[in-house]
């Protein structure tokens, strides 16, 4: 565990260690095209330590660290003196280079002697190869800084305290930072420094929010919760029900001594302080528990409109709704506009609604349909919705259900036939349920993932565009909605206002520094200006 094993036999293979663009300019400067010894010879050499970014293709915080922060001048000053530093592709894709498939060997030993198994990882070794550190997840530029002092301090670093860790010998002052250092990459080594800390410090030290951070953070951690529970058993009424400890515990909830606690403290309210606000709150974490649910069953029943009208209860009505025949949904059936205005959403209460009713009235239908592969009777089913709640409900119902009937036959029975009928169920659903300004991303991504990538017929086309003319119009400073604009306007034959908006979009694209939006912007307007079809190239179609 604490080497590679026979690590050295694996690097001396080849060149294994990769990167596009091996030196960034005043960043990070990765090595290219050096084996495992070379790169220990030179860790010796220049007396550094050695720090890999084990990352994958696929991975999100990964290309964020690659855009946001290896670029940076500080963090570069940080790593480039201290450190060797070099790249691992942890997965394997169709296009890898040659390079790149020598580390297969490499990068699967990696992940198995060192568990990495999320990305990005950051390990860190000594000159002589031997590991010290190790930390996982997306940082940002401070903390990526921070990380490699850190890794050059025996103090902090992992696999030394992996090693050496006894119980009453670190200072409480480092270990609660200790602990949530290695959350991410050991979180068993977490719960045990935090356990010492917590088990340590005064009991009175609990009630401090951080501490009670620290103990939802690690309660995978039996000490933890032992702690935690033992904490909360301690507090009388006054204090349990304090807000900050009702949060806290609400966390803990999980956890079968914290439940226990917690519903004895919910069974015991007066009617009267079930409905402070703090409590309403409270109590609604616990909405799956039996007893609970028949407190809250007595509880809705008796309110008036005016109790109903506010935030906290009806948030709290929300969390027991489960069927039609709730209390709860009769009462945002009853008064939906008033319960929208006081949540200040439209959708809040017919959306609850709406929920509901496909739960129990459409989704058993459609889950009958796709079992046979014969298409749900709309008609019957918007009567049968009507005739319970109202059409326009119904409408709704509809709606949404094409699109998941439509969405099965493309995307799962593979049935290409059926995307016009899709898009048509897409464009309803935007047309008739989504807010431009509030959905304008997932708009966006009907018009370019539905009908730019499949759609041909004229009158979808004109109506994707008339889409995104809105939304460029609400926000002209965003490049994605200005790119899907201009190929739509592409696609429907208007070259010439297609190139001015794409052109737009690569300036936006420039100026915020988005080198994969650069590139993408620049092809897209050499496709246009050499009038291709480039929407049914390979790499565009992937819905």
């Amino acid at each position: 565990m604490m080497k590679f094993p026979n690590l050295a036999a694996f690097f001396c293979l080849a060149a294994l260690f990769s990167l596009s663009n091996s030196t960034l300019a005043q960043g990070v400067r990765f090595e290219h095209g050096m084996s495992w010894p070379q790169i220990l010879a030179k860790a010796k050499a220049e007396h550094k330590c050695i720090f890999i970014d084990c990352y994958a293709t696929w991975c999100g915080p990964c290309k964020t660290m690659d855009a946001e922060v290896y670029p940076l001048k500080p963090v570069g000053d940080a790593y480039n003196k201290n450190f060797i530093s070099v790249r691992m592709q942890m997965d394997q894709t169709a296009t890898d280079s040659d390079d790149i498939k020598m580390q297969y060997g490499p990068a699967d030993l990696l992940e198995r002697s060192y568990y990495v198994n999320a990305y990005p990882t950051f390990l860190f070794f000594d000159p002589n190869g031997n590991p010290i550190h190790k930390v996982t997840g997306r940082l940002s530029p401070k903390d990526f800084i921070q990380l490699a002092a850190d890794a050059s301090n025996p103090g902090k670093q992992y696999y030394s305290i992996l090693k050496n860790f006894q119980p009453g010998k670190l200072d409480t002052a480092e270990e609660k930072g200790l602990a949530r250092s290695f959350i991410g990459s050991d979180k068993e080594l977490a719960g045990k420094i935090a356990a010492d800390y917590l088990g340590r410090i005064p009991i009175s030290a609990l009630d401090n929010e951080d501490n009670g951070k620290l103990m939802v953070q690690l309660q995978s951690s039996s000490k933890v919760v032992e702690i935690a529970s033992n904490y909360i058993a301690h507090l009388n009424a006054s204090e349990f029900g304090k807000k900050n400890n009702l949060a806290f515990i609400a966390a803990l909830g999980k956890q079968p001594k914290v439940r226990e606690l917690a519903l004895n403290y919910i069974t015991h309210l007066r009617i009267d302080e079930f409905a402070e606000e703090n409590n309403l709150a409270f109590i609604a974490r616990f909405n799956k528990e039996p007893e609970i649910k028949k407190l809250a069953k007595d509880y809705i029943s008796g309110l008036s409109e005016n109790q109903l009208l506010t935030k906290s209860v009806i948030q709290f009505v929300y969390a027991f709704i489960q069927v039609p025949a709730d209390k709860g949904f009769s009462l945002f059936y009853s008064y939906s506009t008033k319960i929208d205005s006081v949540m200040a959403n439209k959708d809040y209460a017919q959306g609850t609604i709406e929920l509901i009713v496909n739960k129990t009235e459409f989704s058993p239908l459609l889950a009958v349909a796709k079992e046979k592969t014969e298409e749900p009777d709309w008609t019957t089913i918007f009567a049968e919705i009507s005739k319970k709640y109202d059409p326009s409900l119904a409408e709704r119902i509809i709606t949404d259900g094409k699109v998941d009937w439509y969405s099965y036959l493309v995307k799962t029975k593979k049935e290409d036939k059926y995307w016009p009928e899709l898009i048509d169920s897409k464009i309803q659903q935007v047309e008739h349920v989504w807010d431009f300004k509030r959905d304008a991303f997932y708009v966006n991504n009907i018009a370019w993932l539905y009908i730019f990538l499949h759609s041909t017929d004229p009158k979808q086309l004109d109506t994707a565009i008339r889409w995104l003319k809105v939304i460029v119009e609400e926000d002209p400073g965003n490049g994605d909605n200005l790119d899907t604009y201009a190929c739509l306007l592409y696609k429907a034959g208007n070259h010439r206002k297609a190139l001015d908006m794409e052109q737009k979009a690569l300036t936006l694209f420039i100026v915020a520094k988005n080198k994969s939006n650069v590139e993408n912007a620049k092809k897209t307007i050499a496709k246009m200006k050499n009038k291709e079809d480039f929407w049914l190239e390979k790499e565009y179609l992937n819905p």
